[in-house]
Protein backbone atom coordinates (compact mmCIF):
# COMPACT_ATOMS: atom_id res chain seq x y z
CA UNK A 1 0.00 0.00 0.00
CA UNK A 2 1.36 3.22 -0.96
CA UNK A 3 2.23 6.16 1.82
CA UNK A 4 -0.34 8.92 2.06
CA UNK A 5 1.39 12.49 1.23
CA UNK A 6 0.14 15.67 2.64
CA UNK A 7 1.85 19.23 2.33
CA UNK A 8 1.14 22.09 4.53
CA UNK A 9 -0.68 24.95 3.74
CA UNK A 10 -0.98 28.30 6.16
CA UNK A 11 -4.88 29.74 7.28
CA UNK A 12 -4.15 33.13 6.21
CA UNK A 13 -3.46 31.24 2.11
CA UNK A 14 -6.76 30.56 1.39
CA UNK A 15 -5.61 31.52 -2.36
CA UNK A 16 -4.12 28.06 -2.78
CA UNK A 17 -7.49 25.93 -1.81
CA UNK A 18 -8.25 25.73 -5.27
CA UNK A 19 -4.79 24.28 -6.81
CA UNK A 20 -4.60 21.97 -3.79
CA UNK A 21 -8.27 20.57 -4.80
CA UNK A 22 -6.92 20.25 -8.11
CA UNK A 23 -3.56 17.78 -7.02
CA UNK A 24 -6.45 15.79 -4.55
CA UNK A 25 -8.61 15.20 -7.68
CA UNK A 26 -6.17 14.40 -10.28
CA UNK A 27 -4.03 12.16 -8.04
CA UNK A 28 -1.36 13.80 -6.84
CA UNK A 29 -2.23 14.63 -2.54
CA UNK A 30 -3.90 13.15 -0.51
CA UNK A 31 -4.27 15.46 1.89
CA UNK A 32 -3.42 18.49 3.64
CA UNK A 33 -1.87 20.08 7.06
CA UNK A 34 -3.35 23.56 7.77
CA UNK A 35 -1.20 25.51 10.14
CA UNK A 36 -3.74 27.41 11.54
CA UNK A 37 -2.47 31.33 12.73
CA UNK A 38 -4.91 33.13 15.30
CA UNK A 39 -7.29 35.04 14.18
CA UNK A 40 -7.52 33.85 10.54
CA UNK A 41 -10.62 33.09 9.52
CA UNK A 42 -11.06 29.00 9.15
CA UNK A 43 -14.08 28.94 7.05
CA UNK A 44 -12.90 28.96 3.67
CA UNK A 45 -11.06 25.78 4.14
CA UNK A 46 -14.18 23.49 4.87
CA UNK A 47 -13.87 23.91 0.84
CA UNK A 48 -10.58 21.45 0.93
CA UNK A 49 -12.41 18.04 -0.64
CA UNK A 50 -9.41 16.35 0.81
CA UNK A 51 -8.99 14.83 4.47
CA UNK A 52 -7.24 17.37 7.06
CA UNK A 53 -4.99 17.55 9.35
CA UNK A 54 -3.89 20.72 11.40
CA UNK A 55 -1.07 22.27 13.47
CA UNK A 56 -1.50 24.57 16.49
CA UNK A 57 0.49 27.66 16.49
CA UNK A 58 3.29 27.42 18.47
CA UNK A 59 6.69 29.70 19.98
CA UNK A 60 7.22 31.41 17.36
CA UNK A 61 3.58 32.79 17.36
CA UNK A 62 3.63 33.42 21.46
CA UNK A 63 2.64 30.11 22.41
CA UNK A 64 4.27 27.96 24.70
CA UNK A 65 2.28 25.34 26.63
CA UNK A 66 5.46 25.10 29.06
CA UNK A 67 5.32 28.20 30.58
CA UNK A 68 3.25 28.78 33.42
CA UNK A 69 3.48 32.61 33.36
CA UNK A 70 1.45 32.07 29.80
CA UNK A 71 -1.33 29.70 31.09
CA UNK A 72 -4.18 32.16 30.22
CA UNK A 73 -2.82 32.97 26.51
CA UNK A 74 -1.77 29.77 25.78
CA UNK A 75 -5.31 28.20 27.31
CA UNK A 76 -7.08 30.99 24.83
CA UNK A 77 -4.82 29.87 21.88
CA UNK A 78 -5.38 26.45 21.88
CA UNK A 79 -9.30 26.27 22.33
CA UNK A 80 -9.40 28.63 19.18
CA UNK A 81 -6.77 25.57 17.34
CA UNK A 82 -8.96 22.82 18.31
CA UNK A 83 -12.38 25.03 17.39
CA UNK A 84 -10.84 25.88 14.64
CA UNK A 85 -9.70 22.12 13.70
CA UNK A 86 -13.15 20.54 14.61
CA UNK A 87 -15.38 23.03 12.15
CA UNK A 88 -12.99 22.08 9.12
CA UNK A 89 -13.43 18.50 10.33
CA UNK A 90 -9.82 17.72 10.71
CA UNK A 91 -8.79 14.62 11.89
CA UNK A 92 -5.41 15.51 13.98
CA UNK A 93 -4.41 18.96 15.74
CA UNK A 94 -0.77 18.57 16.02
CA UNK A 95 0.67 20.67 19.05
CA UNK A 96 4.64 21.66 19.60
CA UNK A 97 5.62 20.92 23.39
CA UNK A 98 6.85 24.06 24.03
CA UNK A 99 10.18 25.27 25.47
CA UNK A 100 11.55 25.25 28.80
CA UNK A 101 14.82 27.62 29.99
CA UNK A 102 18.15 26.07 29.32
CA UNK A 103 19.19 24.45 32.80
CA UNK A 104 16.17 25.04 34.28
CA UNK A 105 13.54 22.02 35.56
CA UNK A 106 12.71 20.82 31.76
CA UNK A 107 10.56 17.59 33.69
CA UNK A 108 7.72 20.26 35.04
CA UNK A 109 7.97 21.89 31.79
CA UNK A 110 6.77 18.65 30.15
CA UNK A 111 4.53 18.16 32.56
CA UNK A 112 2.95 21.50 32.45
CA UNK A 113 2.58 20.80 28.73
CA UNK A 114 0.87 17.57 29.22
CA UNK A 115 -1.38 19.41 31.75
CA UNK A 116 -2.58 22.24 30.18
CA UNK A 117 -3.96 19.98 26.10
CA UNK A 118 -5.70 17.60 29.16
CA UNK A 119 -7.93 20.41 29.45
CA UNK A 120 -9.13 19.48 26.07
CA UNK A 121 -9.09 15.49 25.76
CA UNK A 122 -12.61 15.50 24.91
CA UNK A 123 -12.31 17.27 21.50
CA UNK A 124 -13.73 15.83 18.19
CA UNK A 125 -10.22 15.75 16.73
CA UNK A 126 -7.58 14.10 18.63
CA UNK A 127 -4.53 15.83 19.93
CA UNK A 128 -0.72 14.79 19.18
CA UNK A 129 2.40 16.12 20.41
CA UNK A 130 5.51 16.67 18.12
CA UNK A 131 8.48 15.75 19.27
CA UNK A 132 10.98 18.56 18.47
CA UNK A 133 14.54 19.44 17.51
CA UNK A 134 16.77 19.88 21.23
CA UNK A 135 17.98 23.11 19.85
CA UNK A 136 15.87 26.62 20.56
CA UNK A 137 15.77 29.29 17.93
CA UNK A 138 15.59 31.31 21.36
CA UNK A 139 18.61 32.18 23.35
CA UNK A 140 18.68 30.90 27.15
CA UNK A 141 15.62 27.70 26.10
CA UNK A 142 15.40 24.37 24.90
CA UNK A 143 12.53 22.60 23.29
CA UNK A 144 11.39 20.18 25.49
CA UNK A 145 9.96 16.89 23.67
CA UNK A 146 13.25 15.86 21.60
CA UNK A 147 13.46 12.68 23.71
CA UNK A 148 11.82 9.72 23.36
CA UNK A 149 10.97 9.58 27.27
CA UNK A 150 9.36 12.90 26.50
CA UNK A 151 7.13 11.30 24.16
CA UNK A 152 6.30 7.93 25.77
CA UNK A 153 5.05 10.01 29.10
CA UNK A 154 2.64 12.18 26.68
CA UNK A 155 1.50 9.00 24.63
CA UNK A 156 0.58 7.56 28.08
CA UNK A 157 -1.27 10.64 28.55
CA UNK A 158 -3.78 9.78 25.96
CA UNK A 159 -2.18 11.93 23.16
CA UNK A 160 -1.38 11.25 19.80
CA UNK A 161 1.69 11.50 18.10
CA UNK A 162 3.11 13.34 14.84
CA UNK A 163 6.84 11.95 14.67
CA UNK A 164 8.76 14.71 13.02
CA UNK A 165 11.25 12.94 11.04
CA UNK A 166 13.52 16.16 10.59
CA UNK A 167 13.42 17.04 14.34
CA UNK A 168 14.35 13.96 15.27
CA UNK A 169 17.74 13.94 13.21
CA UNK A 170 18.05 17.66 14.34
CA UNK A 171 17.92 15.78 18.18
CA UNK A 172 20.46 13.33 16.65
CA UNK A 173 22.90 15.93 15.52
CA UNK A 174 22.86 17.86 18.97
CA UNK A 175 23.36 14.55 21.05
CA UNK A 176 25.85 13.10 18.80
CA UNK A 177 23.67 10.15 18.16
CA UNK A 178 23.35 8.29 14.89
CA UNK A 179 20.55 9.56 13.03
CA UNK A 180 18.95 6.43 12.11
CA UNK A 181 19.28 5.05 15.15
CA UNK A 182 17.89 7.67 17.45
CA UNK A 183 14.79 7.88 14.64
CA UNK A 184 13.98 4.25 15.42
CA UNK A 185 13.09 4.97 19.05
CA UNK A 186 10.58 7.22 18.50
CA UNK A 187 8.55 3.85 15.91
CA UNK A 188 7.80 2.07 18.90
CA UNK A 189 5.06 4.79 19.95
CA UNK A 190 3.10 4.32 16.72
CA UNK A 191 2.67 7.75 15.47
CA UNK A 192 -0.91 8.64 14.18
CA UNK A 193 1.31 10.15 11.02
CA UNK A 194 4.69 11.45 10.02
CA UNK A 195 6.44 15.22 8.93
CA UNK A 196 9.29 15.02 6.51
CA UNK A 197 11.79 17.68 5.17
CA UNK A 198 15.26 17.40 4.31
CA UNK A 199 18.32 19.02 6.27
CA UNK A 200 22.12 19.10 6.70
CA UNK A 201 23.77 16.67 9.61
CA UNK A 202 26.43 18.99 10.08
CA UNK A 203 24.03 21.44 11.71
CA UNK A 204 21.21 20.94 14.21
CA UNK A 205 19.67 24.53 13.28
CA UNK A 206 16.23 23.41 12.37
CA UNK A 207 16.04 23.84 8.35
CA UNK A 208 13.11 22.46 6.84
CA UNK A 209 15.10 22.01 3.19
CA UNK A 210 13.24 21.02 0.11
CA UNK A 211 13.42 16.91 -0.10
CA UNK A 212 16.91 15.99 -1.35
CA UNK A 213 18.70 19.53 -0.79
CA UNK A 214 20.33 18.11 2.07
CA UNK A 215 21.97 14.81 3.79
CA UNK A 216 18.92 12.90 5.11
CA UNK A 217 18.17 9.26 4.20
CA UNK A 218 14.68 9.95 3.10
CA UNK A 219 14.99 6.28 1.50
CA UNK A 220 15.13 5.09 5.09
CA UNK A 221 12.38 7.35 6.09
CA UNK A 222 10.27 6.32 3.84
CA UNK A 223 10.27 2.84 4.49
CA UNK A 224 9.27 3.68 7.85
CA UNK A 225 6.53 5.67 7.07
CA UNK A 226 5.45 2.81 4.47
CA UNK A 227 5.85 0.68 7.48
CA UNK A 228 4.10 2.15 10.21
CA UNK A 229 0.12 1.88 10.85
CA UNK A 230 -0.65 5.19 9.20
CA UNK A 231 0.93 5.28 5.92
CA UNK A 232 0.33 9.72 6.56
CA UNK A 233 3.25 12.31 5.70
CA UNK A 234 2.85 16.15 5.68
CA UNK A 235 6.02 17.32 3.36
CA UNK A 236 6.53 20.34 5.75
CA UNK A 237 9.54 21.76 3.75
CA UNK A 238 9.71 25.95 3.72
CA UNK A 239 7.87 26.57 0.23
CA UNK A 240 8.91 30.30 -0.90
CA UNK A 241 6.15 30.79 -3.09
CA UNK A 242 2.75 32.08 -1.26
CA UNK A 243 1.16 31.99 -4.84
CA UNK A 244 1.23 28.70 -6.04
CA UNK A 245 2.40 25.00 -4.83
CA UNK A 246 4.53 24.23 -7.72
CA UNK A 247 7.23 23.70 -5.02
CA UNK A 248 5.44 21.16 -3.39
CA UNK A 249 4.47 19.50 -6.29
CA UNK A 250 8.50 18.62 -6.69
CA UNK A 251 9.06 17.33 -3.24
CA UNK A 252 5.66 15.17 -3.87
CA UNK A 253 7.61 13.88 -7.15
CA UNK A 254 10.76 13.10 -5.11
CA UNK A 255 9.28 11.28 -2.35
CA UNK A 256 6.67 9.32 -4.92
CA UNK A 257 9.78 8.14 -6.86
CA UNK A 258 12.27 7.14 -4.47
Amino acid sequence: MKIKIGIGIRSNEPNLIKEANELFETGVLDFAEIFFISGSSIAPFSSLKMPLTMHAPHFGYGVNLADKTKKEFNLKSIKECIDASDKIKAEYVTFHPGEALAGGHYDDAVERSISILSYFKKSKTRICFENVPLKSDYKGTVCIGYKPEDIKKMVTSGFGFCFDLNHACKAAVSLKAPPEEFIKKFIKFNPDYFHISDGRLSSDVDEHLFLGEGGYNIEFMKSLIKGSKSKMVVIETHRKSKISLEENKKDIKFLRNI
